[in-house]
């Protein structure tokens, strides 16, 4: 499998976790956050913050 073939497939199952999440109840919507989470740090699309309220885009810096 190629790179773009694997990547083509962690965003579609990513997707698919994404999709899951409106009907899922409290405990199961942590599960596939959690999830989705991993497979964006697979990918590198994670945008991960390190507590600094400057780079906080919902903190209004």
């Amino acid at each position: 499998m190629n790179s773009l073939e694997r990547r083509n497939l962690l965003t579609n199952k990513i997707n698919s976790l994404k999709s899951e999440l409106d009907g899922a109840d409290f405990m199961r919507k942590l599960d596939l956050k959690d999830e989705i989470l991993e497979l964006e740090k697979e990918l590198g699309t994670a945008k991960l913050h390190d507590g600094n309220a400057d780079d906080c885009e919902m903190c209004g810096s």
